[in-house]
């Protein structure tokens, strides 16, 4: 430590970013792809949703723990794990839809939840979407064929966070 602060180096956070991730395409996704995104929803009186889903675990441990000089700090677990899922979408101008799930999202539970989305929105979505397995199942491919006056999805380039594309799309 001492060596790396001689050259003006210090302890950070990293930044996250995944391996597969392009950052050719993610511009050209968010100067291209995304504001043609926005202006067809804008047309066609749509709305624009960014969706994602997290995991929730009840034995998950973050952060740091505090402790006297010497001794080890100490978090107690609840051993009966809950796991629940939590699927939502957000517009631009922070709409938002969610639903918690029991377990990890399927396809069952993904096509419950973009049935509700479309029902309860009233107009459009045009939904953004990150590449999980899932939300390109045959599944919910077939389930989208037909309904393109009600609902389209639309794919982030590889490797990214919806969340960092949205912080990065504005709106």
């Amino acid at each position: 430590g001492t060596y790396l602060a001689r050259w003006r180096f210090t302890a950070q956070k990293p930044l996250r970013r995944a391996y597969e991730q392009d950052p050719a395409a993610v511009r050209r996704w968010l100067r291209r792809d995304y504001p043609a995104i926005a202006a067809r929803a804008k047309a066609e009186g749509g709305a624009v949703f960014w969706g994602d889903e997290t995991g929730l675990r009840s034995d998950d441990v973050r952060g740091r723990g505090y402790a006297p000089p010497g001794r080890t700090s100490e978090v107690r677990v609840n051993h009966k794990r809950a796991n629940l899922g939590l699927i939502s979408a957000v517009t631009n101008k922070v709409a938002l839809r969610w639903m918690v799930l029991d377990s990890a999202i399927k396809a069952p539970d993904l096509l419950r939840f973009l049935a509700r989305l479309v029902r309860d929105v009233g107009q459009k979505v045009f939904l953004i979407l990150d590449r999980l397995p899932v939300h390109r199942s045959a599944k919910v491919r077939d389930w989208l064929v037909g309904r393109e006056a009600e609902i389209e999805v639309f794919y982030l380039p590889g490797g990214v966070v919806a969340w960092v594309a949205w912080s990065g799309a504005g709106g």
